[in-house]
């Protein structure tokens, strides 16, 4: 089952830069997007893309892309798209990332409301498929009569990315919806939860704010996007669940 267990990221990032890759082809880029924990919550990460021309750097992209979440995360970019030709609007805010895709459970902290998962990419600059494990966040009242999935299920997932725990390097989502098969067979039917809207959105998910015009006030939450990568990189403030 482990060449099921892929995870893809789709959403809004930055290139901050573009290297090509003369020996293998590609370019190695470096992001960096937002994370949901906080207005200024950004992280960074490597990504490796095939295309004839060469990407823009500090631009901003909407892209699909393979996903390991290690540390740092490495991306193999898919595709991708530049949606604002002339720039984003003024204050644009760029929407959170949205991982989904089939990962194992590896852990569940009913807890703490809180599963941990792994899943397997191909890494492109080794030429090796590579795991990582991710915290899947399920601590909204539209859960708690909805049951848990059996460990060592095999679960399809979606949810945005909410924090990077600074010492696990593990990345944390917030549950969109899941369904599960289990290879269990003892254990009855398999069951999947009622699909539902996340409550409390706010009209914009983003907490990047990427803005072409210069004559708006300067504060702490509306930033440029020509914004270097050094001051941008930073991780999310917040800090994923723990582990029983």
């Amino acid at each position: 089952m482990d060449a099921l267990l892929n995870c893809n990221f789709s959403g809004f990032v930055q290139f901050d830069s573009v290297t090509k890759e003369a020996s293998k082809k590609h370019w190695t880029i470096e992001i960096c997007f937002a994370l949901g924990v906080s207005d200024d919550a950004i992280t960074s990460a490597t990504a490796t893309l095939y295309s004839p021309s060469q990407p823009l750097t500090e631009h901003l992209y909407f892209i699909k892309a393979s996903w390991i979440g290690t540390s740092p995360p490495h991306l193999t970019i898919h595709s991708f798209e530049n949606p604002f030709p002339d720039g984003p609007p003024p204050l644009f805010n760029a929407p959170t990332p949205v991982l989904s895709g089939t990962a194992q459970i590896v852990h569940i902290n009913e807890r703490e409301k809180n599963m941990r998962a792994r899943s397997i990419g191909y890494h492109r600059s080794d030429n090796i498929r590579k795991q990582s494990e991710f915290v899947i966040i399920r601590a909204d009242p539209r859960w708690d009569r909805v049951p848990w999935p059996p460990l060592n299920a095999f679960a399809t997932i979606i949810g945005p990315l909410h924090t990077q725990d600074p010492v696990s390097a593990k990345f944390s989502i917030i549950l969109d919806d899941i369904a599960w098969i289990s290879g269990n067979t003892s254990s009855g039917s398999n069951s999947s939860p009622t699909t539902g809207n996340t409550p409390n959105k706010r009209s914009f998910l983003g907490k990047r704010k990427f803005s072409s015009s210069p004559s708006s006030p300067s504060s702490s939450s509306s930033r440029a996007a020509s914004t270097s990568t050094s001051n941008l990189g930073a991780n999310g403030s917040g800090s994923a669940p723990q582990r029983e």
